[in-house]
């Protein structure tokens, strides 16, 4: 009898516990599963994941397409087992004759920095490589003088896109001040740079 007392105290406890643990983390937004969590986002069954990029064990980057739309978004997990959608943008349609579509979003986190996420869609079939970064250069077209070097020393924020499939995404937490507009560059495979965007 008293093994059997210890054993529903036991479980009463573990019960309580994970209705504590369950009730923290939805009241926070997450919940159980990765679909669960993209649910909120999906306007139909034609949407698909084209992309999928997992930067560490919280932080996953997708590419959602849907028809001629696009989205990137960041899902962040917590234990392995609790999923929310932390920042979704659109893909900002560029015109026919311009290299990629691209966004980038930063938005405030409980650090005190801005997670900041950027994404591409490759459409010039040279471009192998895309250089994101924060060095305030603005000017439209290409500088012929101008340089990865230069750019590394010019910019605080300062990141190289992975390519598969013609998609790039990336996520990374920067301080506040460090979230100015961002210069896309898109690199053939010889490192010359053949498109600049802001």
């Amino acid at each position: 009898m008293k093994q059997k007392n210890r054993f529903l105290k036991v479980l009463t406890v573990l019960v309580l516990f994970w209705l504590a643990f369950y009730c923290y983390y939805s009241f926070q937004g997450y919940v159980l599963t990765e679909q669960k969590a993209l649910n909120s986002l999906l306007r139909g069954k034609e949407a698909q994941i084209v992309y999928k990029k997992k930067v560490d064990e919280e932080h996953t980057l997708l590419m959602l397409q849907e028809g001629q739309y696009e989205e990137a978004i960041h899902i962040s997990t917590r234990l392995g087992m609790w999923y929310r959608v932390d920042g979704s943008m659109s893909l900002s349609k560029r015109p026919p004759e311009d290299s990629m579509d691209y966004t980038w979003s930063a938005s405030t986190n409980p650090n005190g920095n801005y997670d900041l996420m950027v994404a591409v869609k490759i459409m010039d079939p040279k471009i192998t490589r895309v250089v994101v970064s924060n060095d305030g250069t603005y000017e439209f077209g290409i500088d012929p003088e101008e340089n990865l070097d230069d750019i590394m020393f010019l910019s605080s924020v300062h990141m190289d896109l992975e390519l598969e499939d013609g998609y790039g995404i990336a996520y990374r937490e920067i301080p506040i001040n460090e979230s100015t507009a961002m210069v896309f560059r898109g690199l053939d495979k010889d490192g010359n740079m053949i498109s600049r965007l802001w």
